[in-house]
Order: structure tokens, then sequence, then C-alpha cells
């Protein structure tokens, strides 16, 4: 039972973890789209 439970949290950190990297990469290519659009318009 106490070892289920480990299973558990241990899980669900796990997923906590992935959802915040995926939120942080999202992020990350959204200010690189928006880097790469305003580039042109601020050389030009």
């Amino acid at each position: 039972m106490r070892f289920c439970v480990i299973t558990v949290r241990r899980f669900g950190v796990n997923l906590r973890f992935k959802s915040v990297v995926m939120m942080r990469n999202a992020v990350l290519a959204f200010v690189v789209v928006v880097v790469t659009r305003a580039a042109p318009l601020g050389s030009g």
C-alpha cells in the first residue's frame, strides 16, 4: 500500500513537471515567432 502511494505521488510530480516544461516550451516558441515577425519590421 505504501509503495503504491509513493508511486502515485512520484507520477503526479512527474506529470506536473512535464506540464511546466511544455508550458515553458510553448512560451519560448511564441517569443521566437514574435521576434522573427518583428525583426524585419525593426530593421526595415
